[in-house]
């Protein structure tokens, strides 16, 4: 976010944003009622807000397990130079990669997998495997998940 961002961001602004980050899907009325601004204020804002790219997009919430996908994992994987861009270029045409990010350390990239059991699990792995190696971390339970992003959050500890 630019500074020129964070001007728009002034305490009823970030609750704007708590409250569509909790539920986009209210009337404009009724998050102007609970954040204090009018109906018109909120369309503003929220304009402004896409305008300047801190609202990326709207999206719904779809449960995992609700849809047949109960096992979570991490794979942890070290993929050459070599082949990174067809890696890249699988990662993207398998649907149970559900997020994949480029990281330092000891992996070169980290992948979020949703699937239905564990042997749908193996499948994938085997699939990704010519690639690299892979670690896999199951994923017991999710104690702490998609925090809302508000002020000063990440800078009072």
């Amino acid at each position: 976010m630019s500074r020129d961002s964070t001007k728009l961001l002034d305490p009823i602004g970030w609750r704007l944003l708590e409250v569509l980050q909790q539920n986009a899907r209210l009337s404009l009325a009724e998050i102007g009622r609970l954040v204090g601004l009018s109906a018109a204020g909120v369309a503003d804002r929220i304009r402004r807000y896409e305008d300047a790219g801190i609202i990326g997009g709207y999206h719904a919430h779809i449960c995992p397990e609700a849809v047949g996908l109960s096992v979570k994992a991490f794979l942890h994987l070290r993929v050459p130079v070599t082949q990174t861009q067809r890696f890249l270029e699988i990662a993207q045409q398998t649907p149970e990669i559900h997020e994949c990010s480029f990281v330092t350390g000891e992996e070169t990239y980290i992948a979020i997998v949703y699937v239905e059991s564990l042997d749908h699990l193996a499948e994938v792995i085997e699939h990704l495997r010519v690639y690299g190696e892979i670690v896999t971390s199951l994923v017991l339970k999710t104690p702490i998940s998609s925090r809302l992003f508000g002020p000063n959050r990440y800078h009072d500890h």
